[in-house]
């Protein structure tokens, strides 16, 4: 947080690793509980993921396809230790009352692990902070590679490119004397018609049917892909 006063922008990969977090595996395998990984779950952090176009375009066309993105890396978005922060309390009160997921849930925040009387057989916790906050295509996207070309796919690809886009908007700032950024995500939730919403595709998995993208902020693209113009009018718009 002291970062982000000071004007730094932390920007994470969600992670790729399923519900069971690859190595964390412990809760989904003895409780049936999803597990989410560190630090992507953290509240002080912007979390982005990756989606796939449909049929794997290799050539993204506007905006529809943007809407109509398929996400493929996995995640569980909730974290079951850290508090679903308050940039995010009118978001997910929407979430839970037009797109609940069905699943049974549990409520807590703490340090540690939830105990096996706190998550009774529930599979994700509904009062942990929710994530990813942001999303973009992130299958075939061009690198060099030792100077050759070559296309990547995985939810890493879109931090770096967010971080690009972030950077653009602090250079433009720093151009006209107004300080960098920082902590974006309270401005991000606060005007999420800076991005391009996401509502088809899901997260299956680990033997569930996972979580659905829908309408608004959604558990597997969060806010959607980002409206480049519109978030550099929105972050020039503030002192």
């Amino acid at each position: 947080m002291k970062l982000g006063m000071q004007g730094v922008s932390i920007i994470l990969a969600s992670g790729d690793s399923g519900a069971v977090a690859r190595r964390l595996r412990w809760l989904s395998r003895h409780r049936k509980c999803l597990q989410p990984g560190f630090p992507s779950h953290l509240s002080i952090r912007n979390s982005s993921r990756s989606s796939l176009p449909p049929h794997r375009r290799k050539r993204i066309q506007g905006p529809r396809n943007c809407r109509d993105a398929i996400p493929i890396w996995r995640l569980l978005p909730f974290s079951n230790i850290y508090a679903q922060p308050t940039y995010q309390n009118a978001t997910l009160a929407t979430y839970f009352a037009e797109h609940d997921p069905g699943y049974k849930s549990y409520a807590t925040s703490g340090t540690n692990n939830p105990s096996a009387a706190t998550t009774n057989g529930c599979v994700y916790n509904r009062a942990g902070r929710g994530y990813p906050d942001v999303s973009a295509v992130g299958d075939n996207v061009v690198v060099y590679l030792n100077g050759v070309p070559t296309l990547i796919s995985g939810v890493g690809v879109f931090a770096p490119v967010f971080g690009a886009v972030s950077n653009r908007i602090n250079e433009e700032r720093l151009a006209v004397g107004k300080r960098t950024v920082g902590f974006v995500n309270p401005a991000l939730y606060a005007k999420p018609g800076v991005f391009n919403d996401i509502i088809h595709g899901s997260n299956l998995g680990c033997k569930t049917n996972g979580f659905s993208a829908v309408k608004g902020w959604g558990l597997v693209t969060g806010l959607g892909t980002p409206n480049n113009p519109a978030l550099l009018e929105l972050f020039m718009s503030l002192p």
